[in-house]
């Protein structure tokens, strides 16, 4: 999106850059103020996910109303392009101060408190945030903290499989959450206690050379020392986060409020390191931890190297293998979820080996006459179905509409399928669809892996795109211009009218 109108808007520079959108700073003449418009970029708007999931979170903060959430006034879209417009924070982000160093205990709390009671209200309505970190902490012009994108969260009746999604910032993740194991809102304590470390002292607990390395740190390695120093300024401070900090997510404060109490109560003068370790439940086990000890059955951490706090927000389990090659074995003896994770990374790799292989082999099969493919089509959309019993490479195919003097008046290249957004496989299943949708479709009601309007025959869409340039729109009829022709390469296979609204056609043999 470049400076200049978007809407009533007038955009005036990009202030922010995430997993899946853009954020631009915009002001709005007809409430004379700034505001921050976040959009998800044209290039990513005929993936699947991504719109799932921004639409997903326009919905959510729209129905979050707290004095520490950014206030959301608007969701839309323009010409196809979803967007939401939010207050503007002037203040920039917690990642940004905190680039000059830590922050003060005092400040520190004060920013922990308007978090807390943000994430207290947002478990209350059975929401998990799953990415708290410093980018989502901003400030607005009066200094006061607010907590921003839930893109990744966690809703009531979310499925299972988005439950066990690997979703989110590996210096800021649970343990539970990097194992997939199942959430609830001590994953998001645990986050807010690594943000308090930080804070505190500047750099994050676990720190590594890949995301992968950080993921181990985090899950198996002991918290280490808060501060540095000989003298600790606040030492009842160090038992508190540790408790934030515990591994397992039982031992952690049961709401953001009781963490803040406590870390608002080890700064008082008469708080010392004693009462504060009495009052944490797993200060006694994780002693060895703050002494520099280890256990025996933990491995060593590797050198710590702070990590940007953008990473990715997509951790690929196989990359535990790529990640050690060249630099030092795993360890032998990493305990039962050291295996689980070596046995989930296996068996993910081997199933995108196998894939791979059988496309290799599907592509070099020969297309039999009996490859047939059904297209239907309305002003909802258009489809081409997989009607035979085997997987078919339709990516040399044209649709065209064309006038009766056979002038090309609208033309769409089935490879398109493949370049765009999320990238479909090119083998089509049997059973399976790729759809073309018109640019104004805008609410996608559907179930993740499905496509909006799903035609009847169509057992999962396997890809869908917007048809944003007007010369796709080959299935509308135009003055003239009443008939669809397929082409198979520069074969023409057949030609219906689009008043039918269905169209059937076989593969020739190659």
């Amino acid at each position: 999106m470049a400076v200049g109108p978007f809407g009533r808007y007038q955009i005036l520079e990009e202030i922010g850059l995430g997993g899946m959108s853009k954020v631009y700073r915009a002001h709005d003449p007809r409430r004379r103020r700034d505001v921050a418009v976040k959009a998800l970029p044209p290039e990513s708007m005929n993936d699947l996910g991504f719109r799932a999931r921004f639409e997903r979170e326009a919905q959510l903060v729209m129905a979050l109303v707290h004095k520490a959430i950014v206030p959301v006034y608007e969701y839309s879209a323009l010409q196809g392009q979803p967007y939401i417009v939010m207050q503007y924070m002037p203040n920039g982000s917690l990642a940004a101060r905190l680039v000059h160093g830590p922050l003060a205990p005092a400040e520190t709390a004060a920013v922990l408190e308007r978090i807390g009671s943000a994430l207290d209200y947002a478990h209350a309505q059975g929401i998990i945030h799953r990415d708290i970190k410093p980018s989502n902490v901003l400030f607005d012009r009066g200094g006061k903290a607010y907590l921003a994108d839930f893109g990744i969260a966690l809703q009531p009746h979310s499925s299972g499989e988005g439950n066990l999604a690997i979703s989110g910032t590996p210096g800021y993740m649970s343990p539970e959450q990097l194992l997939r194991e199942e959430v609830d809102k001590r994953s998001d304590i645990y986050s807010l206690g690594i943000i308090a470390f930080e804070m505190l002292s500047g750099r994050l607990p676990f720190g590594g050379d890949s995301p992968m390395g950080v993921a181990l740190k985090q899950i198996y390695d002991p918290t280490p020392r808060l501060w540095t120093t000989q003298e600790e300024p606040y030492p009842a401070l160090e038992s508190v986060v540790l408790r934030a900090l515990s591994k397992d997510a039982q031992e952690r404060y049961g709401t953001a409020a009781d963490f803040v109490k406590a870390f608002r109560l080890a700064l008082q003068p008469d708080q010392g390191t004693a009462q504060a370790t009495s009052s944490s439940p797993v200060a006694q086990k994780e002693e060895g931890a703050l002494s520099g000890t280890r256990s025996s059955h933990q491995p060593p951490s590797s050198p710590e190297i702070v990590l940007p706090d953008e990473m990715t927000h997509a951790l690929v389990l196989p990359e535990i293998v790529a990640s050690h090659k060249g630099r030092r074995a795993l360890p032998i003896e990493i305990g039962w979820k050291g295996r689980h994770i070596l046995a989930m990374a296996l068996i993910t790799w081997l199933g995108v080996l196998l894939a791979a292989v059988g496309v290799a082999l599907a592509r070099g099969e020969t297309v039999v006459a009996n490859a047939k493919v059904q297209m239907v089509y309305n002003q909802d959309g258009a489809a081409v179905i997989n009607i035979s019993g085997r997987p078919l490479d339709l990516s040399t195919l044209t649709f065209q509409r064309v006038s009766e003097s056979g002038e090309v008046t609208a033309s769409f290249p089935a490879i398109q399928w493949f370049k765009i957004g999320a990238r479909p496989a090119k083998l089509l299943l049997a059973g399976a669809c790729y759809q073309l949708l018109p640019p104004d479709t805008v609410s996608l009601s559907f179930t993740p892996g499905e496509a909006p309007l799903k035609p009847d025959g169509c057992q999962a869409s396997q890809g869908w795109l917007l048809a944003l340039n007007p010369e796709w729109q080959f299935w509308q009829a135009q003055g003239a211009s009443q008939t669809i022709r397929v082409l198979y390469g520069q074969q023409v296979i057949q030609t219906c009218p689009i008043a039918a609204g269905s169209c059937q056609f076989t593969l020739p043999e190659p």
